[in-house]
């Protein structure tokens, strides 16, 4: 009797009692990744990008083992449903380094690993679909890395043509002239600002982030830009140089259409100016 009470217990603790350990990372002092490429979602790799040091902790959060992740044997038996999305590279203040394997699990916190087959929920936020933050701040902190994709010389000319988008109410122009007077007022709200955060909406939905217009700009150097303009409802439209990366413009794509309109009615009467035409003269109106 007292064997077999002794073997309950011990099952008992090895089932109940026992919890799991989870792996601590020394303090971080720099972070790199390589985000690969996700073909289901529409979603190029990046080689390699660093995380700004204002991001740190942020980012860390992410991919920092936090509790056992529930998934794991789907992770060993589905890898493909589990997609690979990012290797990270933790250099610490110590001197050691770590990589960091971050697999997709849904809405869920991303699943990381520090060897490759054992794996455990990363931290999360009010975002809590981990995977997709980490994909999102990697593209962004990679976007911000690069130049200012717009060429700063002076600009000379600005065309566009508007493309109809019937459900939008939006009639096609084939060729509009932007007006000198308006040359810097227009430019500004077509420059490409930061990384937009509709791109990965605008790879899974290309029509409902549907083209709206193409811009030309002519440069005083000789070159020229050809800007994609596309629509995100009420947020900044989103701008393209390359149909791949898209960045957040000055406005809305309703307000550029707008001004697009009034352009080309004024070339037609020769008569209104912009402020006459504001009200009412839109199909946004």
């Amino acid at each position: 009797m007292l064997r077999l009470c002794l073997l309950l217990i011990l099952i008992f603790c090895q089932s109940g009692c026992h919890k799991e350990t989870i792996p601590l990372l020394p303090p971080i002092a720099r972070i790199t990744a390589t985000l690969h490429p996700l073909p289901d979602l529409r979603i190029p790799g990046i080689e390699l990008v660093e995380v700004p040091a204002s991001d740190l902790s942020t980012f860390a959060n992410l991919i920092t083992p936090a509790s056992p992740c529930l998934q794991e044997q789907g992770i060993r038996l589905r890898p493909d449903m589990h997609y690979l999305v990012a290797d990270v590279f933790l250099e610490h203040e110590d001197g050691s380094k770590s990589t960091v394997t971050v697999r997709w699990t849904g809405h869920n916190p991303a699943a990381v690993s520090l060897d490759g087959r054992k794996y455990y929920y990363g931290g999360t936020d009010a975002f809590p679909d981990g995977a997709s933050k980490v994909i999102r701040l990697l593209r962004e902190y990679d976007y911000a890395a690069q130049k200012a994709p717009f060429n700063i010389s002076p600009i000379v000319r600005i065309t566009a043509e508007l493309y109809p988008v019937p459900k939008l109410g939006i009639l096609g122009i084939e060729l509009v002239d932007v007006p000198e007077s308006e040359l810097s007022k227009f430019a500004s709200l077509v420059t490409p600002n930061k990384p937009s955060i509709q791109e990965q909406g605008i790879w899974s939905k290309p029509d409902t982030y549907c083209q709206v217009a193409n811009v030309i700009v002519e440069h005083q150097d000789g070159t020229r830009s050809n800007l994609i303009v596309r629509w995100t409802g009420k947020n900044p439209a989103a701008i393209s140089l390359d149909g791949s990366k898209y960045f957040d413009s000055g406005s809305d794509a309703m307000s550029i259409v707008r001004l697009l309109q009034e352009y080309d009615s004024r070339a037609h009467d020769g008569v209104s100016k912009p402020s006459e035409r504001s009200n009412g003269s839109g199909l946004f109106d």
